[in-house]
């Protein structure tokens, strides 16, 4: 009856660190020039180099902001002026043959240089636009999307 009860408060107390485990970083800002911001949950974040990025952060540049990052699979994006991209989905675990890159670009110029996502599964690259999802079949990517 005493192994049962620790048992029970054993998983209860798991789950509950898991619930508040701190999100993994999923790449990093490597260029910001001008006004650049990360929107996280209902934070407003101004965006430095070195900075880290996560799942459902959304990006945003002003009139002369100019953002870079590099991701945990070595993909590369870009962002112009006036863009906003929100990380969808990131999943890089190469020891399970799992991979996952889904974006949604809302306004904006981006460019994307694939990783190992990219090259082991392209089909597993995805920017959703307003009117069109693009699948990634190759290594690079350029779309605008106007307001």
């Amino acid at each position: 009856m005493l192994r049962g009860i620790i048992g029970v408060i054993v998983v209860t107390f798991v789950c509950i660190t898991h619930a508040y485990a701190e999100p993994t970083a999923i790449g990093a800002l490597k260029n910001v020039q001008g006004e650049v911001f990360i929107d996280r949950g209902p934070d407003s974040i101004v965006a430095q180099e070195g900075q880290a990025v996560f799942e459902d952060d959304t990006i945003r540049t002003g009139n002369w902001g100019l953002a870079g990052m590099i991701f945990k699979d070595n993909s590369s994006l870009s962002l112009g002026p006036n863009s906003r991209l929100t990380l969808n989905t990131f999943v890089y675990r190469p020891s399970e043959n799992v991979f996952s890159f889904v974006t949604r670009i809302i306004q904006g110029t981006a460019s994307y240089l694939s990783g190992v996502i990219g090259k082991l599964a392209p089909e597993a690259v995805q920017f959703h636009t307003p009117v069109a999802s693009i699948g990634l079949r190759g290594t690079s990517l350029l779309v605008k999307v106007k307001p």
